[in-house]
């Protein structure tokens, strides 16, 4: 929240909290200020004005426009846009750039579907997906016909657990296609953070589902 101090002479300067526990040392303020008790040292808070319309905050910034105003018993600061230097666009797009390779991180770990079950798909899981692909895919050169659920040499059915705790049984095709769903995930998400990095300008909603497979 941003303060004013109204002057002696009806002018107004910028004011911290902070800046009146120092101006007043002897003072026991309480833990939280409230406006009322601000009011009794003239100090008022200041609400921001909205942007211009049209405002692209990809592109610009918005700083004071002039000092604040009183109406309709409160203190407003206008602002208006203007564009970003050159650092602050490099700043703003590597932020962007950043927040979408956490965004992407975050959808890597998130479970997954494949033929109508939700599965995990933590790190992992992946390590385990993965290696049962590759065992499946030996089974399948040696021979492992469809609907054979005892191709990894065990005498129970091979099955996977779903997320919700469900068995689900799998032949060594069904479990080589669930391998390669669980990869083609890690493929689909990390292009799509790819291109979203190369877009120009990189889109603020980044974690939208829209942008993501």
């Amino acid at each position: 929240m941003r303060y004013i101090q109204i002057q002696e002479d009806g002018s107004t300067i910028p004011y911290t909290v902070q800046e009146l526990r120092v101006a007043h040392k002897d003072t026991s303020f309480p833990a939280i200020i409230t406006d009322a008790l601000l009011r009794s040292y003239n100090i008022y808070p200041v609400v921001l004005g909205d942007p211009p319309e049209g405002f692209d905050p990809s592109t610009e910034k918005l700083v004071d426009d002039g000092d604040p105003t009183w109406a309709a018993e409160v203190w407003t600061q206008a602002r208006i846009a203007v564009p970003l230097p050159p650092e602050d666009f490099e700043m703003l797009s590597q932020n962007l750039i950043e927040g979408i390779k956490n965004e992407r991180d975050r959808r890597l770990e998130l479970d997954f579907e494949f033929e109508g079950q939700m599965y995990q798909r933590d790190e992992k899981s992946i390590a385990r997906i993965s290696g049962a692909g590759t065992l499946a895919l030996g089974a399948m050169i040696n021979g492992a016909q469809e609907g054979d659920l005892l191709w990894h040499g065990r005498e129970t059915p091979f099955a996977w657990i779903t997320s919700n705790n469900l068995l689900v049984e799998m032949d060594a095709q069904t479990c080589f296609a669930f391998g390669a769903a669980a990869a083609s995930v890690e493929t689909e998400l990390v292009f799509a953070a790819k291109q979203l990095r190369e877009m120009d300008p990189i889109p603020e909603d980044y974690v939208d589902d829209k942008w993501w497979p």
